[in-house]
Formats: C-alpha cells, structure tokens, sequence
C-alpha cells in the first residue's frame, strides 16, 4: 500500500489545541443511570410503520412493485422525499421521475426500500448530539455520507446488490445510540472533542465519560426498533469486532468502518476538533476485502458523494 493512506493517518494522528471538556465535569455529577437511559429510549419516537415494514422486507424480494408503491404510498411526506432523492444527483437521472411505480422501474425495488429508509431517518436524526462535536444537522449528514459510502465499497468489493443495500442502511443507522446518548451528555456537560491523548477510542471515552456509550445504547434501540441480523450487529458491534461474529459479517462491519471514518476523515457533519478515529490502514483495507484501486476509486468519489448528501439538508 502506498501515501494513500497519509491522509487519513496524518487527520487520526495531527495534535488538537481544544481542551477536552471531558475532564471539565466532576465524575460523580457526569454519570448516567442505566435508568435515565431506558426511561429516554421509552420516549424516543418509534420508526414509522411502513420503515418498520420496509426494513423487515429488505431480504425478501416477493414485495412486488405494485404492493410497494401502495405501502410507501399510505405516507405521502415520505413518499415525496423519495421522490426528491431518486431525482436528486443520489441517482443522477437523466429524466424527470414523478411516481413511484417509474422509481421501481428506474432504480430497482431493493434500492427504493433503502431510500424509503434515507428519506425517513431526517427526522429521527434531529437530536442535539452536539455533545460529539456534530454541527446543526450533522448526524444526518454523516449518516447518509457513511451509508452511500458503505454502499458503495459493498460494490466495490464484489458485494451482492442485497448486501451492498444492507450497507446502505447500516451506514445510515449504525449509530442510532447518540440521539439517546448525546442529549443527555450535553445535560451533564460533557463535550468530546479531539484529545490530546490520541488513540482512546470513542467507546472507551464515553464509558469514562458517563458510564456508557452509543454502542450499548444503541443495542436497546434497535430491539426497540424491532431491528435484526446485520442491521443489529452493524449498531452494537462497528466499533469493535469479536472473534465470534462470522467471517462474512466480519468483512461486512470493516466495509462500514472504512465508510465511517472516510466521512469523519472528510469532517462531513463534524467541526474540526471531532473525536472520532480516521485511521484506515491496509489491515482494515484486507479485513474489508478492497485493495489500493477500489480504495483510490472510493476516495475519488466522496467528494460527488458528500456533494449530493448536502443536496437533501
């Protein structure tokens, strides 16, 4: 592998001035009940009917068009997003699509479920998770970078139509655990940003933070959620991979790890002083199936990537 990886290991590695307001707050008075954290999932909006719908069919190709159309068609908000993201430079269409039936015949059934998913999650993106170092929006915005991304080393490593999808959504909903978390981290005080301590991993900081972090919540989401399979183990498991996941879901999780950290490498979403890894190195690269042409490929592409996200702020 050659200095392509230089700048994602120069933005990991580079010093940051900004105090970490980690250490601002007393321990004792940072600290989250396990309570407080179940009591807020209780009170975090449920996906909507037809996503739930949508998402427990992403495996299934019996939906026929007809029956999608009239499933996406009962939420005329979300069928409008729809359409604005399949003519939206997502897709890069060469004519006008005005109905749902022409999407399906455009893009394919699988692919419109995904961005039945995109075009639902704006709203559950809203959460102040300022406490990350995100901007106004930015957590929709790195989700949606993170999961065009994903989907798009999915294709380059040789990845089913079926998984490359799958990585879409977990791109999108990987880290579902911060609009719990985040809110409440900001009520305590606590701001992570980039440390001079490089090197702490983000889970490990939150759990020296408040006592837990988005990995574990997000957990409780998504059964929540009534989230499975891959969708589950992208959420609870795409900071750290254990020895016991499968070797097919261990390539699956360094694809969106890959994807995540092009997103932070590019600060979209994010300020400056982040606290999130960057580093992508020929280990990962190997554990995601992508030599140097599919990664050069990949990087030459988020900048049209991160372009046509800002285009649905």
């Amino acid at each position: 592998m050659s200095d392509i990886f230089r700048r994602f290991r120069d933005s990991a590695s580079g010093e940051d001035d900004g105090d970490d307001d980690e250490s601002k707050t007393s321990s004792a008075y940072r600290r989250i009940r396990e309570a407080e954290i179940l009591a807020a999932i209780d009170h975090l909006p449920s996906l909507p009917v037809i996503v739930q719908r949508i998402l427990g069919s992403l495996s299934d190709d019996r939906t026929d068009a007809k029956a999608l159309d009239g499933l996406i068609s009962q939420d005329m908000v979300i069928a409008g997003r729809v359409l604005k993201l399949v003519n939206s430079p997502f897709y890069s269409t060469r004519s006008s699509v005005s109905s749902l039936q022409q999407a399906v015949a455009m893009i394919g059934q699988r692919s419109l479920r995904t961005l039945v998913v995109a075009a639902s999650s704006r709203d559950v993106m809203s959460a102040d998770v300022s406490a990350y170092g995100f901007i106004d929006n930015g957590l929709w915005l790195n989700s949606m970078v993170t999961a065009s991304a994903s989907r798009r080393c999915a294709e380059l490593v040789g990845c089913s139509t079926q998984e490359a999808d799958e990585a879409f959504v977990a791109g999108l909903l990987r880290d579902v655990g911060m609009l719990v978390l985040g809110p409440m981290m900001k009520e305590k005080g606590v701001v992570l940003s980039r440390s001079k301590t490089n090197g702490i991993d983000i889970i490990d900081r939150e759990r020296n933070a408040v006592g837990f972090d988005h990995c574990w919540v997000g957990e409780r989401v998504a059964q929540k959620w009534g989230l499975k399979d891959k969708l589950l183990t992208s959420i609870t498991r795409h900071h750290r991979v254990s020895a016991g996941v499968p070797e097919d879901q261990r390539r699956f999780l360094a694809v969106l790890r890959i994807a995540e950290r092009i997103a932070y490498t590019a600060k979209a979403g994010v300020k400056d002083a982040h606290p999130f890894d960057t580093t992508i190195d020929a280990p990962l690269l190997r554990a995601g199936g992508m030599n140097q042409d599919a990664f050069k490929t990949l990087v030459h592409e988020v900048p049209h990537i991160i372009e046509s996200a800002r285009g649905e702020l």
